[in-house]
């Protein structure tokens, strides 16, 4: 192997880990049931419920559109309400991208809550547990 062709790899190797997505900072955890799956031809539509950290008992909605014939990944697009627990409640429009490995769904969006809080969301779907995890980062 030439000296050049070892120093490309390295390169690679080293610069690559530059280009990972991390997030870090502040978090709350998001655990929910999943309350509907409706099929459609183009995808399904998808509410859940439950506590969230921060945002007390929520409902959302998520429109998943697939991208591929497989239907393993696509866009999202969705609502959010929330009852806070002093009685008043905020609601938020979303929008990401979602990808599909057997039974769990992965879904990366932004939300814009009409508190004026935004935030980046991370959720895993698990649809034979009829269950939602996940986390997210308040980035406002």
């Amino acid at each position: 192997m030439s000296k050049k062709f070892a120093a490309a790899l390295l390169f690679l190797a080293t610069t690559t880990s530059g280009f990972a997505f991390e997030i870090s900072g502040d978090s709350a955890s998001v655990e929910m049931r999943i309350t509907s799956v409706i099929s459609h031809e183009t995808g399904s539509t998808i509410t859940a419920s439950g506590p969230v950290e921060g945002y007390g008992k929520v409902w959302a909605t998520l429109e998943l559109t697939s991208s591929d014939s497989n239907r393993s990944q696509g866009v999202l697009g969705g609502q959010g309400r929330a009852l806070l627990d002093d009685g008043s409640m905020v609601g938020s429009p979303f929008m990401g991208n979602w990808s599909r490995a057997g039974h769990l769904v992965t879904i990366h969006f932004l939300d814009n809550v009409s508190n004026g809080a935004q935030n980046f969301v991370k959720w895993t779907l698990d649809l034979r547990e009829e269950t939602v995890t996940g986390v997210y980062y308040p980035i406002k």
